[in-house]
């Protein structure tokens, strides 16, 4: 598996910033199609990932990482409107951070910034699987 921590300072502040609109983003509505195709590929990231692990060559292997690096392109150029979408990004990232969304500790990170984007994403995370809109 490869490991990233290519988290950079701009990104850490950029998501920051997102919290005083954080509450307007939580009132919008994926029904009404926000975030749709973002969070489209967000199934399909993760289902590449699960992927590499049933993969038999190591060309399958490189292919299933280009494929995740093509949606992880895709999902940063994409803005979310919805948590919903900001959960897609996150899972994004806690994949980039450490290619396991279960290790990731933001006290394991080695820097200040990093350490702040890995609270951030845990966070995200965290809410994500509690459900939107009191939906489980």
């Amino acid at each position: 598996m490869r490991h990233r921590s290519n988290i950079s300072r701009r990104i850490v502040l950029g998501g920051l910033a997102l919290a005083p609109v954080l509450p307007e983003i939580a009132s919008a509505s994926t029904s009404s199609g926000a975030d749709k195709e973002l969070i489209q590929w967000g199934r399909e990231l993760e289902d590449a990932h699960a992927a590499v692990e049933f993969a038999g060559t190591s060309e399958q292997v490189e292919a299933l990482f280009e494929k995740q690096d093509k949606l992880i392109a895709a999902i940063v150029a994409r803005r979310a409107t919805s948590l919903e979408g900001l959960h897609v990004k996150a899972r994004a990232t806690a994949w980039a951070i450490e290619s396991d969304l279960g290790i990731l500790d933001p006290n394991e990170e080695t820097t200040a910034h990093l350490r702040v984007a890995a609270s951030l994403v845990r966070d995200l995370l965290a809410i994500g699987q509690k459900g939107f809109n009191g939906r489980a």
